[in-house]
């Protein structure tokens, strides 16, 4: 009866708490859903400007799967607990900064009008007031890419750094 309570006292315990893998896949799969829901057809065509709402979609479904691709390859990584960290945050910030602020840029309208980025230019002003928003998103992309690099070069160091994978005790088939 004792150990019955133990393991509910340790299960309540940890119950908050996630470990890296299940924080990338859940924000990976959270990312992964809005990136679906928001940009619906319907909706992106009833926004002020619909091709960031197209851009806010790729990025959401493209970097929704970097995230699960990092938590699947998280176990296999040799780095330590300060580079653990430090490529699990760059992996956050990157991806949630390259993602949210194309929404908000699609649903006010802001546009970065070639000011910041002469690719992203959509040939129609921003909306009065939204150009905070324009430089925002011109912002973040700074971050995201700054931080990209970052998770990426950890990516690798970390798998250079892993033991060979054993592959002799796997199942015949």
């Amino acid at each position: 009866a004792n150990s019955k309570r133990t393991q509910k006292k340790k299960k309540k315990k940890n119950c908050g708490k996630m470990d890296p893998t299940r924080r990338l896949l859940l924000s990976g799969a959270l990312m992964f859903l809005l990136a679906l829901i928001l940009a619906v057809p319907p909706f992106v065509y009833q926004v002020p400007n619909p091709r960031y709402m197209r851009t806010f979609h790729i990025e959401g479904v493209t970097n929704g799967v970097w995230l699960y691709a990092l938590a699947f390859m998280w176990p296999h990584l040799n780095l330590g607990a300060i580079e653990q960290l430090l490529l699990e945050v760059c992996m956050h910030i990157g991806t949630w900064t390259n993602f949210l602020p194309w929404a908000i840029c699609g649903y006010t309208g802001a546009n970065l009008n070639g000011e910041f980025s002469p690719g992203m230019d959509t040939g129609s002003p921003s909306p009065p007031g939204t150009e905070i928003y324009a430089q925002g998103l011109f912002y973040s992309l700074v971050a995201c890419t700054i931080t990209a690099i970052l998770a990426a070069a950890l990516t690798v160091l970390g798998l250079i750094r892993a033991a060979p994978i054993d592959r002799t005790n796997r199942k015949q088939e």
